[in-house]
């Protein structure tokens, strides 16, 4: 991957399984609107996703 200067996220898709792998790229986050929003507990999905990253 090129080097950039300025902080990088991930857009679209996001699942928690692809947590890992998108941290060790070196994004400094990820952008979640459908994976949290279409589940059936929105603040425990969340939750989860903030876990995945601290955890990858």
């Amino acid at each position: 991957m090129r080097s950039v200067n300025v902080p990088v996220y991930a857009i679209g898709g996001i699942t928690l399984e692809s947590i890992p792998t998108i941290k060790a790229t070196g994004a400094w986050g990820a952008a979640v609107i459908s994976g949290i929003l279409a589940s059936k507990d929105p603040v425990k999905m969340a939750r989860a996703f903030v876990e995945a990253w601290e955890n990858a």
